[in-house]
């Protein structure tokens, strides 16, 4: 019996293709990662504060993660998203580029 031939399809499966996509409803994880139906994705080319992420504002702490959520939870809950796969990042999610109807 070959038990390579198995798991060889499963790592296979573990890893969209690029320009695969998926489509669902959106909700924004942090400011620069959403979940997209069963699949987490993260923004291609975005970079936003991470949801615990506090700044510095005219010498005062506020939480710009936070803010950086709801900001992108404005743009896509309760709208269907499309997400096209560019790769995996290195924590296995989907790296892509997004729309929530013309945005």
């Amino acid at each position: 019996m070959n038990l390579a031939r198995p798991s060889f399809l499963i790592l296979l499966t573990a890893f969209a293709p690029p320009n695969a996509s998926v489509t669902g409803y959106g909700q924004a994880i942090d400011g620069d990662s959403l979940k997209v139906g069963n699949e987490e994705v993260r923004l291609f080319g975005i970079d936003a504060p991470e949801w615990m992420q506090t700044c510095q504002r005219a010498g005062e702490n506020w939480s710009c993660g936070e803010e950086a959520q709801r900001q992108l939870a404005k743009l896509v809950e309760g709208r269907k998203v499309m997400c096209v796969s560019m790769d995996r990042d290195q924590h296995g999610r989907l790296l892509g580029r997004c729309q929530a109807g013309n945005i």
